[in-house]
């Protein structure tokens, strides 16, 4: 749980924002011995992420200007799901293989535009984002404290949402 308040007395802004975040974030853990060097497994994770705290909830001013530069936005948390089913194998040499999928909703995206020749830092939604792969390693026993390994990886990525452009 993440509260947080923010008072602004600059004539013209929002004078309180707030932000109050609860997020239950459930994990799933399962694996399955095949033998006694087999074993194949299903992962299945959560996680958030709330805004930061003075770009998600003030306003930024100019001096020469009477009013905001921007405007006060109560932002969404950024809430993320993992799955993940594989295969591993200990012995002589040892590997293991994963399907994955990631889904983000809420994506943030911390920028600094430049309005009126002023870097400010913004919290932006970025919409949604989904990553899917495959992930691999191979290695062998340690011989004479050398031990071979490589690791690959494939990953498609995809925005969810279009963002195209953001404006003060």
């Amino acid at each position: 749980m993440i509260s947080r308040d923010q008072g602004n007395n600059t004539p013209g802004a929002v004078h309180y924002g707030t932000g109050t975040y609860s997020q239950p974030l459930p994990q799933v853990s399962i694996s399955y011995k095949l033998t006694p060097h087999e074993q194949i497994y299903v992962n299945g994770t959560t996680a958030f992420r709330a805004p930061a705290s003075v770009q998600a909830y003030g306003q930024f001013f100019q001096p020469i200007a009477p009013f905001p530069l921007t405007s006060y936005t109560k932002l969404k948390g950024e809430y993320s799901i993992e799955e993940e089913i594989g295969y591993r194998h200990y012995g002589l040499f040892n590997f293991s293989v994963a399907l994955f999928n990631y889904n983000i909703t809420n994506n943030q995206v911390y920028t600094s535009p430049q309005p009126s020749s002023l870097f400010l830092p913004r919290v932006l939604h970025y919409g949604g984002k989904t990553s899917r792969g495959v992930q691999a390693e191979f290695g062998l026993r340690p011989w004479h404290y050398f031990s071979p390994y490589v690791s690959a990886q494939y990953l498609h990525a995809m925005m969810d949402s279009n963002f195209s452009s953001f404006l003060f």
